[in-house]
C-alpha cells in the first residue's frame, strides 16, 4: 500500500515538474519569437558604430566537489551606436532584440565584434512607437530552447505512465 502511495505522489510530482517546465519555457519561447516577428516589420535606418567593447560580467559557481566558491567570466559583446529618426537622434546599444549573447570565452565576442569597427555603417531597426528602442539583430530565440517544453512535455506523459510500468510484474 506504501509503495502505491509513493507511486501515486511520485506520478504527481513528475507531472507538475513537466507542467511547469513546459509551460514556463514554452511561454517564453512564444513571447520572444512574437516579439521578433513584430519587430521584423520595424522601420530600418542607418546608424554608425560610436565604439565597441566585450563587458566582463563575474558569475559564482559552486564547486560541489569541494564546497569551494569557483569565479567564472562570461563575455558580451557590446556595440554602441548612433541613429537619426525623423531629425531625432539616439543612441542605441541594443543588438540582439530578443536576447543578449554571451561566451565563456573572450575570444568569440572579439571575432563578433570585428565585423562592427567604430565608424561602420549599420542598419538599425527601430520600434515606430518608441524610436529610441531599437536593436541591430532582430531574430528569434534559438531553435534548440523548444528542447526544453518537450522536456517538460516528456516528464507529463513519464508520470502518466508511471503507475502502468510500476504495476507489471517482474
Amino acid at each position: 500500500m506504501a509503495q502505491v502511495r509513493a507511486i501515486f505522489w511520485f506520478r504527481w510530482v513528475f507531472v507538475g515538474i513537466g507542467l511547469l517546465v513546459a509551460a514556463g519555457t514554452g511561454a517564453w519561447y512564444l513571447a520572444e519569437s512574437r516579439a521578433a516577428g513584430a519587430a521584423a516589420a520595424w522601420p530600418q535606418v542607418s546608424g554608425t558604430v560610436v565604439e565597441t567593447r566585450v563587458d566582463q560580467r563575474r558569475s559564482r559557481h559552486r564547486n560541489t566537489a569541494s564546497s569551494a566558491s569557483a569565479r567564472r567570466y562570461r563575455y558580451t559583446p557590446v556595440i554602441i551606436y548612433d541613429y537619426r529618426v525623423e531629425g531625432q537622434s539616439y543612441r542605441g546599444e541594443r543588438v540582439w532584440l530578443t536576447d543578449d549573447r554571451e561566451w565563456p570565452d573572450s575570444r568569440p565576442a572579439r571575432a563578433f565584434l570585428a565585423d562592427y569597427p567604430p565608424g561602420r555603417e549599420v542598419t538599425v531597426r527601430y520600434d515606430p512607437e518608441e524610436p529610441g528602442e531599437a536593436a541591430l539583430i532582430v531574430d528569434g530565440p534559438p531553435v534548440w530552447m523548444l528542447l526544453f517544453p518537450v522536456l517538460g512535455l516528456l516528464f507529463v506523459v513519464a508520470g502518466l505512465l508511471l503507475p502502468r510500468f510500476a504495476r507489471r510484474p517482474t
